[in-house]
């Protein structure tokens, strides 16, 4: 309250009040206009506004405001995309029996809707970081998950007995479907969902699933290794029924020409009602439109393409010479724009506000980090020297880069270039993921671990290597919310922190 009064104090009566008239004088802080008085209250921290609510009922009606909490909650770093899109949402309808709603006496005002997100969010990194969370064992299975994808409401897994299965990470029962793939006897190596498709990758076929009534249907089939006339499958898998899987193994024993493609990995991407598709390595990119898969354009001549990137609104390619090129997608001028190049052969990483670029294994010039401001790519807003080989990056909290070398951790702002914490975690850190708040999930030493990055410590450990089979990086899905987990005992796990 006392910046408050100091900030109030240093200005003159005609900045606060404006035009006001003499007829227009208030004796109380809350009778000012709405409008004047979310400038005089977004001087206040949390502290001070819930200290205020407590006065009495006319203060507490005055600093219920949803504009007010709405930027204390962007200030906190819960984004609109966090908030808008997450499932958490859903305790607005249904509050907990303990939540501070059901505290208030009935005759006062309801808590605003912002509000009540802001004390939720407080509440939910208070779980992460003392372990509060549910287990919930989503599957009995025995196949091997190879997959794992989700967007916080579906959840898919790929397994190794070429089966597809679709959950919801939302409801009861948790299985929703159990989808065999069109060929048998090979597994499925990749997963995506919107949860209105579902798109899985078998060798070098990508199938494409649209959810009518409930349920997933097979809409299209593209081949990426039977040659550029056979990419289109879904008529030859019409025609064929189930002699298709035979049909397609011969064709590939007898195409020997392109199976240099099968070692190539298949990067694609959905953009909206949008399928994007290329192997790795190739210089040509095709686009689609779902469901029905409508053939749209095919771009050529894009030299090696390593990377399909998308930031849930735009489609980002990342190609290769000499030197690695990030170029933009524009679907309403069917072109590609170059952003920006760097020296070596990098990975690209689009945040919200801040895209970085680090080097791959292979990369014989300087490791460095490189940092750009989105949509400003003139000159980079940072970098930092790599010291090892063995080292991660990741964006966390729109505007932080957090990396590891060997088993440092480092917490960088690249924008005021300073390094705000480092700290050992003791072992060489294989990978890292943002949790909620100021945690991180840190896989090292065949194990998964919590950390707290802003003060160095770690929290707990999640899962040990004697409880996992597969490859950890392709069985661990992580929002604000809940942790998915797909190789423990070859079971769908959720760690739900609501």
């Amino acid at each position: 309250m006392e910046g408050l009064i100091s900030w109030l104090s240093s200005r003159r009566d005609d900045e606060i009040c404006g035009e006001m008239t003499k007829e227009d004088e208030v004796k109380d802080l809350f009778e000012l206009p709405e409008e004047l008085l979310e400038v005089i209250l977004s001087r206040l921290s949390v502290k001070d506004l819930v200290s205020c609510s407590k006065v009495s009922k006319m203060w507490r009606i005055g600093v219920n405001l949803n504009s007010i909490w709405k930027n204390i909650c962007r200030n906190e770093g819960y984004s609109d995309k966090l908030i808008n899109t997450t499932p958490p949402h859903l305790f607005i309808d249904q509050p907990k029996e303990d939540s501070e709603e059901k505290k208030i006496d009935c005759d006062l005002e309801p808590l605003c809707y912002w509000r009540r997100v802001f004390g939720r969010f407080k509440e939910l990194a208070r779980n992460w970081q003392d372990k509060k969370f549910q287990r919930f064992r989503l599957s009995e299975g025995s196949s091997p998950v190879h997959c794992l994808d989700s967007d916080g409401v579906t959840a898919v897994t790929g397994h190794e007995d070429s089966t597809i299965s679709v959950w919801s990470v939302l409801s009861v029962p948790h299985l929703k479907q159990k989808i065999k793939a069109v060929l048998s006897g090979y597994p499925i190596t990749s997963v995506k969902t919107t949860t209105r498709y579902v798109i899985a990758v078998q060798k070098k076929l990508l199938l494409v699933y649209t959810k009518e009534n409930e349920n997933y249907k097979l809409t299209d089939i593209k081949s990426f290794e039977l040659g550029e006339d056979n990419i289109e499958q879904m008529e030859k898998l019409k025609a064929l029924g189930m002699e298709y899987s035979s049909w397609y193994k011969e064709t590939m024993r007898i195409n020997e020409d392109h199976t240099a493609l099968t070692i190539r990995p298949l990067l694609y991407a959905i953009v909206d009602d949008h399928l994007y598709a290329s192997c790795c390595g190739t210089g040509i990119v095709r686009m689609w439109t779902l469901p029905g898969s409508e053939f749209v354009s095919c771009k050529a001549g894009l030299s090696e393409i390593q990377q399909i990137e998308t930031d849930g609104t735009s489609l980002f390619l990342v190609v290769h010479t000499e030197i690695t090129h990030l170029l933009k997608y524009s679907k309403e001028d069917d072109a590609v724009k170059m952003l920006l190049s760097v020296p070596g052969l990098k990975r690209f990483v689009i945040g919200e506000k801040l895209v970085m670029a680090f080097p791959l294994p292979g990369d014989i010039c300087l490791k460095r980090l490189w940092v750009w401001k989105k949509d400003d790519y003139s000159q980079p807003v940072g970098t930092k020297t790599i010291g090892s080989s063995h080292f991660s990056a990741i964006l966390v909290q729109s505007v932080y880069i957090i990396y590891s070398e060997d088993s440092m951790i480092h917490v960088w702002n690249p924008v005021q270039n300073t390094i705000l914490i480092s700290f050992s975690v003791g072992s060489v850190v294989g990978f890292i993921r943002e949790g909620f708040g100021f945690t991180l999930v840190v896989f090292m030493t065949s194990s998964l671990h919590l950390w707290d990055w802003k003060s160095g410590k770690r929290l707990y450990r999640f899962y040990t290597g004697l409880e996992w089979t597969g490859n950890y990086k392709n069985l661990v899905w992580v929002n604000c919310s809940m942790l998915l987990s797909a190789g423990v005992h070859n079971q769908l796990e959720m760690l739900s922190f609501w």
